[in-house]
């Protein structure tokens, strides 16, 4: 599981952008039992990492 490895790691957030479907998925604050939240994006959106949040 993606989420699993990224909490082991530290990594607090990971996109995965859908070129083809032009949507962003984001995946924030991953636990050992899988994602606390993830959104679906259109590309019209304006987002920005936690990191700057």
């Amino acid at each position: 599981m993606i989420a699993i490895a990224y909490a082991k790691s530290g990594i607090i957030e990971y996109w995965i952008l859908d070129v083809n479907g032009r949507k962003l998925y984001m995946y924030r604050l991953p636990t050992p039992d899988g994602d606390r939240s993830e959104s679906i994006f259109a590309e019209d959106v304006t987002i920005s990492p936690l990191a700057f949040d």
